[in-house]
């Protein structure tokens, strides 16, 4: 691991802790959770689990989280680490399916939670699952184009032709 991909890896996982421990939004601390962990990802794995670990801090800030947030962490969490155990599995091909399985959790839940629940409004409010879904695809948009670029530049340093010394 480079020096800078741990310096970006590091700056993404300071600035989701300073977004989850200052006072804001929910909405805002969930759009930043998604995102800067997804983007904390394309530096190195552990970066995106740390950061997965890292949407807690929230509980331990001074702002009082909604009621609901007990259940939207946890919810939101594993379809985090779907997403992130799928990224790692296989690389650009699978990132379409990391994708569908994020937003259909948040969907699926958003639809029929309040089925089993009739007070969990959260999950189903258009702002939620909007801010969610965008972090989610802004990251594996830049996890898509990045993937692609080393693809390319793999493949043209294979095809340049070597030196022969003779």
């Amino acid at each position: 691991m480079t020096l800078l991909k741990l310096t970006l890896g590091a700056a993404c996982l300071l600035a989701l802790a300073y977004f989850q421990w200052t006072p804001g939004e929910w909405p805002v601390r969930l759009l930043t959770w998604v995102l800067l962990t997804l983007l904390a990802d394309e530096f190195g794995g552990w970066f995106g689990y740390a950061g997965l670990l890292l949407g807690g801090v929230g509980y331990l800030s001074p702002v009082e989280p909604p009621a609901e947030w007990l259940i939207i962490l946890p919810l939101v969490g594993g379809a985090l680490m779907g997403t992130l155990l799928l990224k790692h599995s296989g690389g650009l091909f699978v990132l379409p399916f990391a994708g569908v399985l994020f937003a259909a959790v948040l969907i699926g839940v958003g639809r029929f939670g309040t089925v089993l629940d009739p007070q969990m409004t959260l999950p189903g409010n258009p702002e939620f699952q909007r801010n969610a879904i965008m972090a989610m695809l802004i990251a594996l948009s830049v996890s898509a184009v990045r993937q692609l670029t080393e693809l390319i530049l793999r493949r043209r340093r294979m095809r340049a032709p070597t030196a022969t010394i003779g």
